[in-house]
């Protein structure tokens, strides 16, 4: 990694001189400055804003990095929050501080690798959409990095919940309560974990020789309550209206339980609803929300320890670690064969 002694050097000047220009000092020619700037360009030089490099001591930073796209990011979720929770609560006792990763460095915008590697942080946890190009960057790094949610064919470590096992016993628990027709909304037809639970919830139907047509597949867009809105009124609307609606997370199954209230429907008893998650929303859910509970407080401190195990042998074999999950029975799914 470039210091500011190889752009000394190459400026043939002082390193107190690549300091001072770098921290915005008074007393530097225009031309020593512009000489300056030029090599920390063109050698690509990356501050560390953390000023530890005076030492070589072990840095005791941890990055959280979500991204999804521009607009959106996954921790103002609260499934996501209450992982990130319990991850930075594991690492606290072990005298870890938990940064957020942006792409601020010294008030430029930079990628969110250059933000990790200025701010000396020793590994990273990592959400959101892992096919982005500045997230393949970090997981391609020299930054020791674990991921949530993450199938991919990189050699990084991840842990996820147990996404095939829980929906198949969703969809058995919609089962065993007689539907049939049954609406299934996902939060994404790109995500490699959206696709495992569509697969579970295919080979179950499959296993209970239960028709499926794919007239009754949706797409709502992530974090966004008029898309989902839009998908339920579809829904809702079509000629043989199916008895059950499964949603992608709970915000989005509080979504529905409101738009089948706007159109004068009742849930469960006219049309079921099922989310996923388990977060605290589906206790104000009226009625309350059947859905599938990942342990969100399990998967916080499972990353923690394999991001810990990570960067203590950045060669260690990629574990992909799955956790159980539950399935908690509220009363927004109707027994329709007592009809």
């Amino acid at each position: 990694m470039v210091t500011i002694y190889d752009i000394a050097k190459y400026c043939k000047c002082a390193p107190s001189t690549v300091s001072k220009v770098l921290n915005g000092y008074s007393g530097i020619t225009p031309k020593t400055k512009e000489k300056v700037k030029k090599a920390i360009k063109e050698l690509n030089y990356i501050p560390n804003v953390g000023a530890i490099t005076l030492s070589k001591a072990k840095s005791h930073n941890i990055g959280i990095l979500s991204y999804y796209d521009t607009n959106i990011s996954t921790l103002n979720h609260e499934f996501f929050g209450n992982i990130s929770s319990h991850f930075q609560n594991a690492l606290k006792t072990k005298k870890y501080d938990i940064l957020f990763i942006s792409r601020n460095v010294l008030g430029k915008e930079e990628t969110f690798y250059r933000n990790a590697k200025s701010r000396n942080i020793a590994g990273v946890l990592l959400y959101g959409d892992m096919n982005q190009q500045e997230m393949i960057e970090m997981m391609t790094s020299d930054v020791p990095c674990v991921a949530f949610d993450y199938l991919g064919d990189l050699a990084v470590s991840s842990v996820s919940s147990d996404n095939a096992k829980l929906m198949e016993e969703l969809t058995e628990y919609i089962l065993e309560n007689g539907h049939r027709n049954i609406a299934y909304v996902s939060g994404s037809n790109t995500s490699d974990v959206s696709e495992v639970r569509y697969k579970a919830f295919l080979e179950t139907l499959k296993k209970h020789h239960i028709a499926w047509s794919e007239d009754n597949y949706y797409v709502s867009k992530f974090k966004d309550a008029e898309s989902m809105r839009e998908v339920v009124r579809k829904i809702l609307l079509k000629k043989v209206r199916p008895s059950v609606i499964m949603c992608p997370d709970d915000y989005d199954a509080a979504t529905a339980i409101q738009v089948i209230n706007e159109m004068g429907l009742r849930c469960p008893e006219d049309v079921s609803v099922t989310g996923f998650d388990g977060t605290d929303i589906a206790n104000y859910t009226y009625p309350l929300l059947t859905t599938a509970k990942q342990d969100s407080e399990k998967i916080g401190e499972t990353l923690s320890d394999l991001l810990l195990e990570t960067m203590r042998n950045v060669s260690a074999k990629t574990k992909r670690i799955l956790i159980p999950g539950t399935i908690v029975r509220g009363k927004s799914v109707y027994d329709i064969r007592r009809r």
